[in-house]
């Protein structure tokens, strides 16, 4: 592909990319995507829709980890059909592609990456879900486990150093302050700081703070175990104080 790349020429790659991998996957899978996931990224006059930008314009997702008991026993319904019938993963697909695309969005540098890492992300959920169990943890955790497992599988094989890109709308969270109309100095320092930190570092406060995953879902993503990555989370947010005046949030804290 030469010279820049559109959000229409991204979108095809992305779909051309799907296509060739699903096609040694089964007839039924080729068959979901054609004919469900496509149409989902159509509007009403068939034009392709922009979803490559959906980490600014969708930078208020809902992530939190306190989901409805209803609501977690009625999508455990959506995946046992899933592991059935693979053509009845599309809800799920649907509820959870802008979080699981925004996520790889920020640990890369290019769409046309993040768009390749999240259809590699759905296509080996698509592989998996009938070994999928239920650990008491959203769904959605078994999802970002899987992304940042082809994240980091793709910095592996480069061997290039991985990369976070954070908007300061999404930075602003780690602040406990009141906002105020003199934040944006104090709010560059903070972002500065957090360039300094160990990638490692910086994976952990984006899973706590910015995509407001509990302890447990960080260890589960991470494969770490809770109290690792509960101490972890803690010795992040004392080095990002050691150079700041900013009151940053406690990490026990939800939001």
């Amino acid at each position: 592909m030469s010279g820049n790349p559109t959000p229409l020429s991204i979108l095809f790659e992305f779909y051309r990319s799907v296509y060739q991998q699903l096609a040694v996957i089964g007839k039924s899978f080729l068959i979901f995507f054609v004919t469900l996931v496509l149409p989902r990224h159509c509007d009403s006059a068939g034009q392709k829709k922009n979803f490559l930008l959906v980490h600014q314009s969708n930078s208020n997702l809902a992530t939190r980890s306190d989901i409805d008991p209803a609501r977690q026993a009625e999508e455990q319904a959506e995946i046992r059909k899933a592991q059935r019938n693979p053509e009845a993963f599309q809800p799920l697909y649907d509820r959870y592609f802008e979080q699981i695309f925004s996520f790889v969005y920020r640990r890369t540098d290019g769409e046309e990456l993040a768009a390749d890492l999240t259809s590699q992300t759905f296509l080996k959920a698509l592989q998996s879900i009938r070994k999928y169990q239920d650990r008491g943890l959203p769904f959605s955790a078994w999802l970002y486990r899987i992304a940042a497992n082809e994240v980091n599988a793709y910095y592996r094989k480069t061997k290039r150093r991985q990369v976070f890109s954070l908007e300061e709308e999404v930075v602003g969270r780690l602040i406990d302050d009141e906002p105020s109309p003199n934040m944006e100095p104090a709010l560059q320092a903070l972002m500065q700081e957090l360039s300094t930190l160990p990638t490692d570092d910086v994976a952990i406060i984006e899973l706590r703070f910015f995509e407001e995953k509990s302890f447990r879902e960080i260890a589960y993503i991470l494969d770490l175990s809770e109290s690792a990555a509960k101490m972890r989370t803690y010795r992040a947010i004392e080095k990002l104080k050691e150079n700041l005046t900013l009151k940053l949030r406690d990490p026990d804290e939800q939001a």
